[in-house]
């Protein structure tokens, strides 16, 4: 979420609370797009005065740093973003670069 709105709403590391009088239950569910579906930050999210912070990427990329990366916070975000030289935006949204 927090790339697609260009930071503009902050992901949230997965907690877990735990009580010691009670039983916790957990369900797990995955849901993903297909691996060649491009993410990025959403056009109407940059602006001049908010200027694009995350590079586009395909969910494959993601998901390949993703199991290959520790979990280490919200690190897995860190591979996404960029830093425009200051003066350099003109408020589009960068093109996916080849790896």
């Amino acid at each position: 979420m927090q790339v697609l709105t260009n930071g503009r709403y902050k992901s949230v590391e997965h907690r877990a609370v735990v009580n010691s009088e009670q039983d916790r239950l957990s369900v797990v569910t995955f849901y993903a797009p297909a691996y060649d579906v491009e993410l990025g930050p959403l056009p109407e999210f940059v602006t001049d005065e908010a200027p694009c912070r995350y590079r586009r990427f395909n969910h494959g990329e993601y998901s390949r740093h993703y199991v290959t990366s520790r979990l280490e916070g919200k690190k897995t975000l860190e591979f996404a973003k960029i830093n425009p030289p200051a003066g350099e935006h003109n408020g589009t949204v960068p093109e996916q670069t080849s790896t």
